[in-house]
């Protein structure tokens, strides 16, 4: 009758690993007969393309220009940050009111107003919008 094995699975891996036609491997190789080596091919020379890299900013996030005190690099940061957003109405009001204030602590009145009064205009009801209306001040005339 048979026999119980208790260890089948070890002597099941064993005979594939034993037998390399069975695991899959070239019997060429272990004949011992030498088995000739590929020549290898001149691979033609070709320049290394390299892209411009771009240029490293001066400050990762806003606040850190304006901590430093780097007022105009804070403010082309602003209008970099105007000029991606322009599809996203939140960011762009946001950037515009963050580049009023700036204008306003740089004592440019006029062009703070201007910014103050143009998120006004675009977004009355929005939280961007009331914020720049806190910087109005309506004269009545008669």
């Amino acid at each position: 009758p048979g026999v119980i094995v208790e260890n089948a699975s070890i002597e099941q891996d064993l005979y594939f690993t034993i037998d390399p036609f069975r695991a899959g491997c070239d019997i060429r190789w272990f004949s011992g007969e030498p088995t000739p080596t590929p020549t290898p091919t001149a691979t033609p020379w070709q320049p290394q393309i390299t892209a411009t890299p771009e240029p490293v900013p001066k400050y990762r996030y806003l606040e850190d220009a304006l901590e430093a005190g780097d007022y105009p690099e804070a403010l082309a940061m602003l209008d970099r940050d105007i000029a991606s957003s322009l599809d996203n109405p939140d960011y762009l009001y946001h950037y515009r009111y963050q580049r009023a204030s700036l204008l306003q602590k740089l004592n440019h009145p006029d062009e703070a107003l201007a910014e103050y009064v143009a998120i006004y205009e675009a977004a009355p009801d929005s939280a961007w919008g009331m914020l720049a209306a806190l910087h109005l001040e309506v004269i009545e005339t008669e």
